[in-house]
């Protein structure tokens, strides 16, 4: 590999950035396309003790789109491996995972703040492009405690903050 590469740019990195909304909402952008349509869906959240977003995010098909469609744009391996990184997709669950670049854990943080502890649901919005791909998810957070940023902290993404005029 070249020097003074961007790694970020080498290997496709989760998600993109991710926009705190003044609401309660966020939106997680996966990746530069112009939305077609949307679709509300259930999304599955792993967090850890204290509540903080950690991994990823989980998605499950059902008649309103076609997962593998959506998560197409995103190279999907087919299997679950010990990687974890980029975008599973399971066809015979007709599940997909999509795998965050997670932040290093600070030094006065617990030795479980990147450990898993407990699954959430939230009610999302999902916008797909023309083809049908995955482009962002919105949702609300709303059975955490503490602000969206301490809720998004361990992931390693650049956030955006939007306050409607």
């Amino acid at each position: 590999m070249a020097a003074g590469w961007d790694l970020r740019r080498v290997f496709f990195v989760l998600p993109t950035r991710i926009t705190l909304h003044g609401d309660g909402w966020l939106t997680l952008h996966l990746r530069e396309a112009q939305p077609a349509r949307t679709v509300s869906r259930e999304v599955i959240l792993d967090v850890n003790d204290a509540g903080r977003w950690i991994r990823g995010i989980e998605l499950l098909g059902g008649a309103e789109f076609d997962l593998a469609r959506a998560v197409g744009p995103l190279n999907p391996r087919k299997r679950l491996s010990e990687e974890s990184n980029g975008v599973t997709y399971d066809e015979e669950a007709n599940a997909a995972f999509l795998y965050f670049s997670m932040r290093s854990r600070p030094p006065d943080a617990p030795e479980t703040a990147l450990k898993y502890s407990r699954s959430i649901s939230a009610n999302a919005e999902l916008a797909f492009d023309s083809a049908g791909g995955l482009v962002w998810l919105r949702f609300s957070p709303r059975h955490t405690t503490g602000s969206l940023a301490d809720f998004v902290s361990l992931i390693d993404a650049p956030l955006e903050r939007f306050t409607a005029r």
